[in-house]
This record gives C-alpha cells, sequence and structure tokens, in this order.
C-alpha cells in the first residue's frame, strides 16, 4: 500500500468530476497523469493567449490587407503609413482582448 496519500474532497459543484473519477479503475494514476502532463506544459497560459492573440491579429490585418514590417526607409516609410492600421481599427483589436 502506498505510503503517501492525500485526501481531496469534491463539493456540489464538482460532483460530476467525482462521479467521473469513481468510475476510472487507477485513479491515483490517472491523476498523477494529469498533473505531469501539466508540469510539462512548455508554454504558460499566459505565452498560449498571447500567440493566440498574435495569430488573430495577423488574421485581422491580413484580411484587411495591412502589412507590417519593421525596417524605416523613406520611401517604405511613406508606404508603411498608407498601410498603418487607422486609430479605429486598433482600438476595435484592442477592444476584443
Amino acid at each position: 500500500m502506498a505510503k503517501n496519500k492525500i485526501s481531496v474532497s469534491f463539493s456540489e459543484k464538482y460532483l460530476h468530476l467525482y462521479n467521473f473519477l469513481k468510475n476510472k479503475d487507477n485513479v491515483s494514476g490517472y491523476i498523477c497523469g494529469l498533473i505531469e502532463k501539466d508540469l510539462e506544459k512548455p508554454q504558460t497560459d499566459d505565452e498560449i493567449l498571447e500567440a493566440k492573440i498574435e495569430q488573430i491579429v495577423e488574421r485581422l490585418l491580413k484580411d484587411k490587407q495591412i502589412s507590417y514590417t519593421s525596417n524605416t526607409g523613406t520611401s517604405e516609410s511613406n508606404q508603411l503609413e498608407m498601410n498603418k492600421p487607422s486609430n479605429e481599427d486598433v482600438e476595435t483589436i484592442l477592444g476584443l482582448f
């Protein structure tokens, strides 16, 4: 028998989780597996959210046929200014998050 034990209580709010676990053959193994996966996550929730936001912004810019590059030059600068999103577009994007 295992020496290391933890008692877990389930409130009414999580009764469905308790019922789910009751049907598992090896509850300890199942929970340990979930914890292992959580510890092995390569990214934090903030990094995942940031990546999703970047994808959304890139898609919105592409849909409006707006491009952005960080290179600066006189002719490129004028081109960037023409393709620069308006303040209204920026506010809309920021309002989504």
